[in-house]
């Protein structure tokens, strides 16, 4: 890679090399205007915006035309599919096979040795375009986008050969972060059979016992966690005093509560804030659980990281001797489907401190938590790296995105 030793001003201001020239979408790809009954495609596979992920110009997701019924846009492979409801989303993939797609899906079919579809796809997501397309939907609840507007969008297009080559570099790194998100998967599902087989079949595959959680093993004793732990709820500040609100004690909400490490909050609280409501301080090391929250969040378990108030939502629970936290955390996250069947509620089905504390777990002795814990945990390490070096990969594709889309980097000679 290199910096260009030309350049000059395009009609959008932006000082590009010499040898880009200035184009509008509408000059590079057309609007392939395909009305297709699913009924009659047969086995083809269909795209929904469901199966589009945000800034991703791959596309890996389909389902089946029999699963849908109104009439749908017909594409090809090579043609690029640009998502035109909620723009904002940033979704636009490149499609490798013939199909049928929702009908808020553009399919763009690009204008051959002018553009190529690679290098396209990738513009589709520049934060340039992703810009002029939110400008120009129409439509509050569903603001869309459409051709008309999205196709004046103008800017600097490299010869076919650099095009290539900006394709291939962003698809090198893309490869890259796909296989890091599978890396990952893997691990979870890893980790999925581990917890299945250690929670009943133990650390050494011993005879296992029938108990009112389901099998583990015989020397194991099942407890009430209300006998071995103590559980204790946070509180909120009002809102309406400034002085209890943005000072320097961390406080904790459910939405941060997901099978992780709490080192930082979205909110703090100030000392009188704290002194003045029902919220206590927790120390590092504590083990919370969201006793509510919407969809997914009931039932989920974070260790803190940090000393840290929560709100009324949150419980904290502190294990005697005979639990250790590690080993309370990975149980917990085994059992959060059976925790959130105890929930109750007209409206909205939560926990409690009381049904926290009716949960029967098994208690194997202490040296078998310790190493059950190290097993699941480095599992956890693994999958953290992975998705570390996943979002580095992403950051990086995006910001060359930018590099290379302006030419303010080029590239040269690059592998295949």
């Amino acid at each position: 890679m290199h910096e260009p030793a030309t350049s000059h001003s395009t009609r959008l201001g932006e000082v590009t090399p010499d040898d880009w020239a200035d184009y509008s979408l509408a000059d590079v790809c057309k609007l392939r205007r395909r009305h297709i009954d699913p009924a009659l495609s047969g086995d083809s596979r269909y795209v929904g915006l469901e199966h589009i992920d945000s800034g991703n110009p791959r596309l890996g997701r389909y389902a089946s035309a029999t699963d849908v019924t109104s009439a749908k846009s017909g594409f090809l492979a090579g043609d690029i599919l640009y998502g035109k409801l909620r723009p904002y989303l940033d979704k636009a993939v490149l499609a490798e096979w013939d199909g049928i797609c929702s009908t808020d899906i553009l399919v763009l079919a690009t204008v051959e040795n002018l553009v190529d579809p690679r290098f396209l796809v990738n513009l589709l997501h520049s934060s340039e375009l992703l810009e002029h397309a939110v400008s120009t939907t129409s439509g509050v609840n569903h603001p869309r986008t459409s051709w008309v507007d999205l196709s004046k969008f103008r800017f600097a297009c490299p010869p076919l050969t650099a095009q290539r080559e900006i394709a291939l570099v962003l698809s090198k790194i893309q490869a890259s972060a796909e296989a890091q998100a599978t890396i990952a998967e893997r691990a979870r599902e890893l980790k999925r059979a581990l917890m299945a087989r250690l929670f009943t079949e133990g650390l050494y595959g011993d005879d296992h016992k029938e108990t009112e959680i389901g099998p583990v093993p015989t020397t194991w004793d099942i407890v009430k966690l209300g006998d071995r732990v103590k559980v204790q709820s946070g509180g909120t500040p009002s809102r309406s005093n400034p002085t209890y609100w943005g000072g320097t004690i961390p406080w904790v909400k459910t939405g941060e509560i997901d099978y992780n490490i709490i080192a930082q909050t979205e909110e703090c609280i100030t000392p009188a804030g704290l002194a003045n409501s029902s919220a206590r301080l927790c120390p590092a090391g504590t083990l919370l659980m969201a006793m509510y929250g919407q969809g997914v969040t009931r039932g989920r378990v974070a260790i803190l990281g940090i000393e840290a108030a929560t709100n009324q939502a949150c419980a904290a629970l502190f294990p005697d001797s005979t639990l250790t936290t590690p080993y309370l955390f990975t149980y917990l996250t085994y059992a959060y489907e059976r925790v959130r069947n105890f929930a109750h509620g007209a409206q909205q089905k939560n926990l409690s401190g009381e049904i926290i504390k009716a949960l029967k777990i098994p208690a194997p002795p202490s040296d078998q938590q310790q190493e059950i814990a190290r097993i699941i945990g480095a599992v956890d390490s693994r999958i953290l790296a992975a998705e570390r070096k996943r979002a580095g990969l992403g950051e990086l594709f995006q910001t060359l995105l930018q590099e290379l889309m302006t030419g303010r980097v080029r590239v040269s000679g690059v592998p295949t």
